[in-house]
């Protein structure tokens, strides 16, 4: 991580843009992902305001190509919207002279595909309080998103369509976040989103996905299923050697019982995790909600409930380098519609029922005590690359 030329030109670049405008300091550029770069930064405002913030900026040489700026800003778009303590916010989008830039909630901590990976190196599994405790901040990121009110007072309905553990943040303090909006759609109805088959993370699919016929927000439902399975069984359900055989398991329902990895696997779990990730849509839970309550009326039943507050040590027992002591800074204003509106000023905006083209990454510290907090955290900062499960 380095203050490379290109750390230099959006430094020129934010300088122009805090003329006029909030002040974002000394970014340093983390890496390169699919269409965009991610940086981290400080923000500063008014009576000492600062926090540390994630710059995520297409890439100069997509900015000016209209399709892949539209893919760039449907994530501001449906992100800018989107208040909820389990998602990852996104606090403004900025004009500058290279192209738009991202303004997002940094999460210290980890993915859960590196939590997972962690866990399988030591021959151990999530407990399952801890599993379900995860699993029902990811349900309720989902519904949130799907029914919250918008300026018309109707639902958003906005499916998420690549919920994976890559796209999935633990923060150090136990807080678990929904990222990657960046190929959601609003939809209409449910005949109103199709795709193509390979938008999203191949073995996170569900089969109407890869068959690239109508989703739902029950599509999403399917993919939190085969989180369920993997993060209480420790083992990947669909994963095979290339991705045609990835998708050909999920077609043919290639799911062994859970008991086969866990013998003594709670006959109530194992109800839950069949139904969430049943072939037809219409035989899942019909709401991210539904599965959130009896997935938690389950733990309740076997007496998880004192596993659920495991989250935080694991963190630091599995991440011990990453747990440096963060600044305390004031809590994140509201969006407003000014910062929405600036979305609009940039390029007319696809319609909300459009199809995105691509899938893009997501994104995810500097004085001497500053550089101390950044040497320290370096690792947590570079999980906010998408990396190819």
């Amino acid at each position: 991580m380095s203050f490379s030329p290109s750390s230099q030109s959006l430094t020129t670049s934010l300088a122009r843009y805090a003329r006029s405008q909030a002040s974002y300091d000394s970014p340093t550029h983390l890496a390169f992902g699919g269409m965009a770069e991610i940086f981290l930064a400080w923000q500063r405002g008014a009576n000492g305001f600062r926090r540390q913030v994630v710059l995520k900026r297409i890439l100069p040489q997509f900015a000016q190509d209209k399709t892949f700026l539209d893919m760039f800003l449907n994530e501001a778009r449906i992100v800018l919207q989107l208040s909820h303590r389990n998602i990852v916010r996104c606090y403004d989008l900025l004009e500058v002279p290279d192209g738009p830039v991202l303004v997002m909630e940094y999460v210290q901590g980890a993915t859960l595909r590196e939590v997972m990976g962690a866990l399988r190196r030591r021959g151990e599994r999530l407990p399952y309080g801890v599993a379900v405790r995860i699993v029902s901040a990811i349900c309720a990121a989902l519904e949130h998103a799907f029914h919250d009110p918008g300026p018309d007072l109707l639902p958003r309905r906005i499916i998420h369509r690549d919920v994976a553990p890559n796209n999935v943040l633990l923060s150090m303090d136990g807080a678990i976040k929904l990222s990657d909006f960046g190929i959601a759609k609003a939809v209409q109805s449910d005949d109103d989103a199709r795709t193509a088959i390979l938008k999203g993370t191949c073995a996170y699919m569900a089969p109407e996905q890869v068959q690239g016929e109508p989703m739902s927000h029950r599509t999403d439902v399917f993919s939190v299923g085969v989180l369920l399975y993997e993060l209480t069984t420790g083992k990947r359900v669909f994963r095979r050697d290339t991705e045609m055989a990835t998708m050909q398991a999920i077609l043919h329902g290639e799911v062994p019982p859970p008991e086969s990895a866990v013998p003594d696997y709670p006959p109530a779990l194992k109800a839950i995790v069949e139904r969430a990730m049943a072939q037809a849509p219409d035989d899942r839970y019909q709401q991210a909600s539904e599965l959130q309550r009896e997935l938690e009326a389950c733990a309740e039943a076997e007496g998880w409930g004192a596993e659920r507050g495991g989250l935080e040590a694991l963190m630091h027992e599995l991440f011990p380098e990453r747990a440096a002591i963060a600044e305390p800074t004031p809590a994140p204003p509201p969006v407003t519609n000014k910062a929405t509106e600036r979305i609009t000023s940039i390029v007319s905006l696809p319609d909300t029922h459009s199809t995105s083209h691509s899938r893009q990454p997501t994104s995810s510290r500097i004085g001497h005590w500053e550089l101390l907090a950044l040497l320290a955290c370096v690792a947590s900062a570079l999980f906010w690359v998408i990396a190819t499960l």
